[in-house]
């Protein structure tokens, strides 16, 4: 199911539907991000550099290299892999989407809320929908979707 843009999954949704997929998806994604996570010190940003996405945003290229600026920390993508445990709450993991790297992921002893972006593949996911009922996912954004 792809959700608009605009659309934030709010905590009561978020036990019968973590997932937002698509290109909508991940632009609704860069915007809620614009306003609520470029703004704070993360990953390999600080408070005095905070991710700018361009002058104009409709004009603005989003590239896989772009959703990992914005990014706490990732996991095994073609650029970045820096997860390390504990994850801060809040965190957002950017993750290459085919199996088996999810399936490492969900492996992990992660103890805190995060919201999880699958890039870098083509694969529909989740490929195992017992990941969506981790714990501590609160948001799901992804390239593609089987749900």
């Amino acid at each position: 199911r792809s959700r608009s843009p605009t659309t934030r999954l709010g905590a009561k949704h978020m036990k019968t539907s973590r997932l937002a997929f698509g290109a909508c998806a991940l632009a609704g994604f860069v915007a809620y991000t614009i306003g609520h996570i470029a703004a704070r010190p993360a990953g390999r940003r600080t408070a005095s550099t905070p991710v700018r996405i361009g002058d104009d945003p409709a004009r603005t290229v989003i590239t896989n290299k772009r959703y990992l600026d914005l990014c706490d920390v990732a996991f095994r993508t073609r650029s970045r892999d820096d997860l390390a445990l504990p994850l801060k709450p809040g965190a957002v993991v950017c993750a290459r989407g085919d199996a088996t790297v999810l399936d490492a992921l969900f492996r992990l002893d992660i103890r805190t809320p995060f919201t999880l972006i699958t890039i870098e593949s083509d694969d529909a996911a989740p490929q195992n929908v017992k990941w969506l009922r981790h714990e501590h996912l609160t948001r799901w954004f992804g390239w593609n979707s089987q749900h």
